[in-house]
Parts: structure tokens; sequence; C-alpha cells
């Protein structure tokens, strides 16, 4: 019985997983270009913030939260970072400065 039990629940698992085909697909043209600087912003507090409906094109401001803690991820050539040689093939990198 746990035998049949184990099976219908691996078979459920796999089913849900092969329906569930929501996967983004990353171009060329979705990456910024060379000395795109992002910056970001990140607190250690316990935060729960409600972002609303799922879907494209949503951007959030949540002006009630601290966020002492910045940095800065600049989009750079890889062959100028010093790891240029275990990544050969990368077309993109990130260099990252936290304040």
């Amino acid at each position: 019985m746990s035998t049949l039990r184990i099976s219908l629940t691996m078979l459920t698992l796999m089913l849900m997983v092969s329906v569930a085909g929501a996967q983004f697909t990353i171009t060329q043209s979705s990456m910024p270009g060379f000395g795109t600087v992002h910056t970001f912003y990140g607190t250690d507090l316990d935060v729960t913030v409600n972002v609303g409906p799922a879907g494209a094109n949503q951007t959030w401001t949540v002006p009630q939260v601290d966020a002492p803690m910045t940095g800065s991820n600049t989009i750079v050539q890889p062959n100028t970072t010093p790891f240029f040689d275990h990544f050969p093939t990368a077309t993109h990198a990130f260099h990252s400065l936290d304040a």
C-alpha cells in the first residue's frame, strides 16, 4: 500500500511539473548594455510586501521599508575581469559594489 501511495505521489508531482511550463527566455536583446548600472537596496528586517497579482511589466515602490544597505552592479565586458580565463565564453559580467 505504501509503495502505491509513493508511486501516486510521484506521478502527481511529475504531472504538476510538466504542466507548469511558465518559464521565461533570456535572449541577447534582454541583456542590458555595457556600462548599465543597477542599484539595489536591502534590509535585514523581516518584511512582508503584497506585490499584487502576477503579470508582466510591473514596478513596485515600497517607501515604507527602511533599506539601509545599498549596492550597485555595473554590466562590464567579461575580458575586463580577473576571472575571464574561468569563463571564456561569457558575454556579460557584473562588477559589484556594496556600500
